[in-house]
């Protein structure tokens, strides 16, 4: 049967999710026909009895019909819930009841620890779905010379609310080393919060626009250092992008990282306090040992490939 990914025209962005949906795409597309779709609601689209869909949690909305999709073969990938992001508690919680009616009725599919979690202990429906994390092409490469001390320090996270830029100025303001230059990257996903960072970030902050991410490994072997001081995240894909390259991090404690064990010794702060984040910074900056130390830290974290990662989803499509 063929399967399709229903998405929305974010699939032309660059982010942690259109990323991991292009992969998917590729991985399926080898043991059966399938293709991505761009649509712009869930209620008029046209699905086939003969077809298994893939949708995108994106499209999760006020008004989606749930029951017309009851008898059709549906698996919602969730990067990250929606009722997450909704700014007042009457949204959040119209949308939980929207996710619970997801949860109960149809197979899922989680990018992340996070998003299962959800599930279990706020929506409180039982056990359900797989993890299928993302993972790096097979050829990565690894970074295997580092400076004394760190000078480059690149923070890869696109402008939208909750992506943790303005923490990075106030830690940066907080610390008193000013040995770092910081290069963002990133698609400008909200123009207002683009706009404020770019009128008071300091000089040593630069913008570096988006960066296709066939050029990611490239461009991280570059750096010394990684930040990212986010509010949330589903999974964290530029994070593992970077531990992946053995690039020391510093990251606030978000998405499958805050709760990894072996990643706690590896830059995983346990604070979101821009003071405390900017004594972290002067420390890994003047301290010859505690950089070398989140070096050794990355240099020991395994990273699977995309097809690796991926494998579970052969028995669940009968794909051979």
């Amino acid at each position: 049967m063929k399967i399709f990914i229903l998405t929305t025209n974010i699939h032309f962005k660059i982010s942690g999710g259109t990323i991991f949906n292009a992969h998917l795409n590729e991985f399926l597309n080898k043991y059966t026909e399938t293709k991505i779709e761009i649509i712009e609601e869930v209620n008029t689209y046209p699905f086939d009895k003969n077809c298994h869909y893939i949708l995108d949690g994106i499209l999760i909305s006020e008004n989606i019909t749930l029951s017309k999709l009851a008898n059709y073969s549906i698996t919602f990938l969730i990067h990250l819930w929606p009722s997450i992001l909704q700014p007042t508690n009457e949204k959040k919680y119209l949308f939980e009841q929207i996710e619970r009616e997801i949860g109960k009725n149809f197979k899922l599919l989680f990018t992340g620890e996070n998003s299962k979690k959800h599930l279990l202990d706020t929506l409180e429906i039982s056990d359900a779905g797989i993890i299928i994390q993302p993972g790096v092409d097979l050829n990565w490469r690894h970074k295997t010379s580092f400076p004394d001390l760190p000078k480059k320090v690149i923070y890869l996270a696109n402008f939208i609310e909750g992506k943790g830029h303005f923490r990075l100025l106030d830690a940066v303001a907080n610390a008193k080393s000013n040995t770092l230059s910081i290069d963002c990257y990133g698609e400008i996903l909200s123009d207002d919060y683009f706009q404020k960072f770019m009128s008071i970030k300091p000089k040593k902050i630069n913008y570096k626009g988006k960066i296709s991410h066939q050029d990611i490994n490239a461009l991280l072997l570059k750096y010394d250092l990684c930040f990212h001081f986010s509010d949330y995240e589903s999974f964290g894909m530029g994070i593992l992008e970077a531990i992946a390259t053995h690039l020391p991090v510093l990251i606030t404690p978000v998405g499958d990282f805050k709760n990894n064990q072996k990643l706690k010794s590896a830059g995983v702060l346990d604070t979101f306090d821009p003071s405390l984040i900017a004594a972290k910074i002067n420390e890994i900056s003047t301290e010859k040992e505690t950089y070398h130390s989140l070096i050794q830290a990355v240099s020991k974290v395994k990273v699977a490939t995309w097809d690796e990662n991926f494998k579970p989803l052969l028995a669940q499509y009968n794909l051979k």
